[in-house]
């Protein structure tokens, strides 16, 4: 008998939403949209999360084996980047050094896929799409519990950007990246 829709979805949205809640990429995201639009900034968090789940589901256990070689390497790139922006944020007097022109928000993007491979939101993705033998449905639905799980994280920026100092937020939102960094740097050494 087939399985219901709404168990397939269970499947999905479940596991990739627990498996952002707290993660680096939502602290991320929370503070990229503290320096952006939060739409705008969910949207590239949800680009980057299709960009770095889209082949691994598509081609289920192979691709994630052949990019689980790799990830070491991929996340330690990604922590080395979060850091940079972390650190020059901390540099910067004006708050849109960093963030909020084009060239900041595909670098955004890119840093972002680049953590997402080999992720544990990666591998809940991957592996609901094993359960549900759907590709697009575990993308669509993967793609909903990514966002809903970030929107939380952008709720909460938002909610802190209104009611502290604009140099706390700067300085937060710094300190965010930093630690994303180091959390992408450990998870490629452990």
């Amino acid at each position: 008998m087939e399985e219901s829709l709404l168990r397939q979805a269970a499947k999905v949205l479940v596991p990739v939403f627990l498996a952002e809640i707290g993660d680096k990429t939502m602290l991320t995201t929370a503070a990229f949209s503290l320096r952006t639009n939060p739409l705008l900034t969910l949207a590239v968090s949800a680009l980057a999360y299709l960009a770095a789940n889209s082949l691994p589901v598509l081609l289920a256990s192979k691709a994630a084996e052949a990019l689980a070689s790799y990830a070491s390497l991929v996340q330690a790139a990604a922590g080395a980047g979060f850091i940079a922006i972390g650190l020059s944020l901390l540099r910067s007097e004006r708050e849109e050094l960093v963030v909020g022109r084009a060239s900041s928000t595909f670098s955004y993007f890119l840093l972002l896929t680049l953590s997402e491979m080999g992720d544990k939101t990666q591998i809940a993705t991957v592996l609901s799409a094993a359960l549900t033998a759907n590709a697009p449905l575990t993308l669509l639905l993967g793609v909903i519990g990514y966002v809903l799980a970030n929107s939380v994280g952008v709720a909460a920026a938002y909610l802190a950007r209104s009611s502290l100092p604009a140099e706390a937020v700067r300085r937060a939102s710094a300190a965010l990246f930093v630690v994303a960094g180091v959390l992408c740097m450990l998870t490629a050494v452990l």
